[in-house]
């Protein structure tokens, strides 16, 4: 594809998707706790950037979240050929949101506050 960069859809380690920082900043201390490359996005817009740059092995990805929510960065992420197989594991307070996320694509879907055993077993079956 002329002017597009093809990446590794795997490469990159876990990319943390979560608009609260705190939320955020936990989740990525545990993965890297457990020897995880981690980054971490605020929405789904700057997510998505970022795989298209360097790929990941995993999204863990929050649904409700500004400018582009988890449901909405599904959607996007399966029409993208070098995305779409990409796993995402899906978290949400609300269980109803957790389960539209499973229908629209995701891996896995957990609630929050998540279960961090859980977490990891999903995340060492792609990383």
């Amino acid at each position: 594809m002329k002017g597009r960069t093809v990446v590794d859809a795997r490469s990159g380690g876990v990319l943390i998707v979560e608009d609260d920082l705190d939320a955020r900043e936990s989740l990525c201390a545990l993965l890297e706790t457990e020897g995880y490359a981690v980054r971490a996005a605020g929405h789904g817009e700057e997510a998505l950037r970022m795989l298209r740059t360097a790929g990941a092995c995993i999204v863990v990805l929050d649904i409700f979240m500004p400018v582009m929510n988890g449901l909405e960065f599904l959607k996007e992420k399966a029409r993208d050929p070098a995305l779409a197989t990409l796993p995402v594991v899906a978290v949400s307070a609300d269980a109803s949101a957790a389960r539209e996320a499973a229908r629209e694509g995701a891996t896995a879907a957990l609630t929050k506050p998540v279960d961090h055993d859980r977490l990891l077993q999903i995340i060492r079956r792609f990383c």
